[in-house]
């Protein structure tokens, strides 16, 4: 049985997101308190949240972002 969910996060890449530094904002400010996507370790304190605390990871209208990269 999968643990009980503790946190949900919400990230719409179409309203302020032009790169993967911009996700990664929106995702480590709602995971963090004291959350810097310019720190070098950005991506590793993600990863270590995610990896504590049980979290639904919802990332709404991809599409405007796949539509770019095609």
């Amino acid at each position: 049985k999968d643990p009980p969910l503790e946190k949900v996060v919400f990230v719409c890449v179409e309203d302020a997101v032009q790169d993967i530094k911009g996700i990664m904002h929106l995702i480590g400010s709602q995971l963090l308190t004291k959350f810097n996507a310019n720190d070098p370790e950005a991506q590793l304190q993600i990863e270590r949240e995610l990896n504590q605390h049980p979290t639904l990871l919802l990332i709404d209208n991809m599409e405007s972002v796949l539509a770019d990269s095609q």
